[in-house]
């Protein structure tokens, strides 16, 4: 029977039934609270190679690419050849514990080798193909955690809390063009009163190095004053491309986070990692693929960016974007760090590439907000989160450089797609620099209305070791059951289920 559902075309009706069938157990609360323990059971009872094999047949085949390059690649090529959409491969290893440094250096190898068979070492070669990393994939969580704590202090702890706006000498800025107010600014007795809070000895020739370190050389603010972009892409906790960059006292702030010394593991452990993913942009860069950077928890969150900003800054000068930080919508703090990071982009005038999301943790980050006792950073309501999404793509395509500038708008949202065509036409954008995705097994239906109305979309592609997947399947799982009421695929594969067997549809819900 001939579909009229361009995402359900040539699917026998079998394939139809397990689906179906799939679907409802991704929803079913016992399933993803006891899935776990079933699969470790399995191992024990059928070894891994039966249980690993029936992964593979059942939810890998539906929401995965399997456990191969090969499996990937034949998966790309046959969504773009048949459909025409493109694909973000996504090597599924992420949140490791410990410091394996050969699990690491492997991971690296590994997406170094996707890239390159994947573009056969040719920049010409399958332009429909981009990548995702995690740098949790690259890099262990306790060392993340770690350079957080510093990171935050000092741009909460120091920028955010000892900062200024009274002043009035300031650059009218990107989002205030018609109405333009004051931009906190940091003075040098602001960070003398941080420093006093934190018992931190300092010397003022100290002080005037961390000063020059913060500002632009043609900063527009005063000797002892620092602005809030300036502050913003200049402090780290860690510098990637020159240590140079850590003077003595931004080291005594940073150690304060940390109880008052440094630690050398992690910092070695950080530099492993950064030297890692420079290996892979580099050679994204040379092949010119796309690369997504996930964001991950809020607690490790803030070192994630300030990695990635760094990158950008050095990869993105003198060419379009090709590395898309990630944003999280759900994030209540969301909406200004991503006008912060247009407003950097265009000071330091480099191109800016924002991939902007939902959110994929929001069940631990209210746990652990809950069980630490602080405000949780998610917003209240599912419907909160649909307006920080909105409100942040309209901020990223009103102020987009269609020829440097790249937006990944990744939603299974259909209000959020709409909103986002609008904006491109207002804005006179094209798919060079806007991309639509989903991600697979899900809001198939959205992802192929897209690809028939002409815009650029891609499936993100998970793939990697069948241990692996297992994991990422069952995380999806739990943070994807709002996607799967929204989306409604599940009642799209029903119809096509109940008119091939020429049965009545069921009523939709209004």
């Amino acid at each position: 029977m001939h579909s009229t559902n361009p995402a359900l075309k040539g699917k026998s009706l079998f394939y139809l039934l397990k689906t179906a069938a799939i679907y409802r157990a991704c929803q079913s609360e016992f399933f993803l609270r006891h899935g776990e323990s079933m699969t470790n059971k399995s191992y024990k009872i059928l070894g891994k190679t039966i249980t690993n094999a029936f992964v593979e047949r059942t939810g890998g085949l539906i929401f995965t690419s399997g456990p191969t390059i090969e499996t990937l690649m034949k998966d790309m090529d046959r969504l773009y050849k048949e459909d025409g959409i493109g694909s973000v491969a996504n090597f599924v290893m992420e949140g490791i514990e410990d410091d394996d440094i050969a699990k690491f250096d492997g991971a690296r190898d590994y997406l170094i080798e996707t890239m390159r068979v994947s573009k056969n070492d040719d920049p010409s070669v399958r332009k429909y193909f981009q990548m995702a990393i995690k740098l949790t994939g690259l890099g262990h969580m306790d060392m993340f955690e770690h350079f957080n704590k510093s990171q935050t202090l000092l741009l909460d702890g120091l920028f955010k809390k000892y900062s200024i706006t009274e002043h009035q000498d300031v650059q009218e800025l990107l989002f205030d063009a018609e109405n333009p107010s004051p931009r906190p600014i940091l003075t040098r007795n602001g960070i003398k009163s941080f420093l006093a809070e934190h018992n931190i000895d300092y010397t003022e020739q100290e002080l005037d190095e961390f000063i020059e370190l913060a500002k632009f050389e043609d900063s527009e603010f005063g000797k002892d004053e620092i602005g809030e972009i300036e502050f913003y892409h200049n402090i780290h906790s860690h510098y990637v491309f020159s240590e140079d960059h850590n003077t003595s006292l931004l080291r005594k702030i940073c150690n304060s986070a940390y109880g008052g010394s440094e630690d050398k593991e992690k910092r070695e452990a950080i530099k492993r990692c950064v030297d890692r993913t420079v290996k892979i942009l580099e050679v994204a860069d040379r092949l010119n693929v796309i690369v997504n950077v996930d964001a991950e928890q809020t607690y490790i969150q803030k070192t994630l960016d300030s990695l990635t900003r760094q990158m950008q800054t050095k990869f993105h000068r003198d060419r379009e974007a090709f590395i898309m930080n990630g944003y999280q919508s759900y994030l209540k703090a969301t909406p200004e760090h991503i006008k912060l990071e247009i407003e950097r982009c265009r000071r330091a005038d480099i191109a800016f590439g924002l991939k902007i999301v939902r959110g994929a943790y929001m069940n631990e980050e209210r746990r652990l907000a809950s069980k630490r006792n602080y405000e949780s950073p998610i917003w209240e309501t599912i419907e909160d989160t649909h307006e920080s999404y909105n409100l942040n793509i309209k901020n990223c395509m009103n102020n987009l450089d269609p020829i440097k500038d790249k937006i990944l708008v990744a939603s299974h949202n259909v209000d959020s797609c709409n909103i986002a065509k609008a904006l491109m036409k207002q804005n006179n954008l094209d798919s060079s620099s806007v991309c639509f995705g989903q991600l697979k097994g899900f809001s198939d239906s959205l992802t192929y209305s897209l690809k028939d109305q002409g815009y650029n979309v891609i499936k993100y592609l998970p793939y990697g070791p069948t241990n692996y997947l297992i994991p990422y399947l069952l995380r999806r799982g739990h943070e994807s059951k709002e996607v799967m009421r929204e989306h409604l695929f599940l009642d799209d594969i029903s119809d096509e289920i109940r008119a091939r067997l020429h049965l009545r549809k069921k009523p939709r819900p209004a």
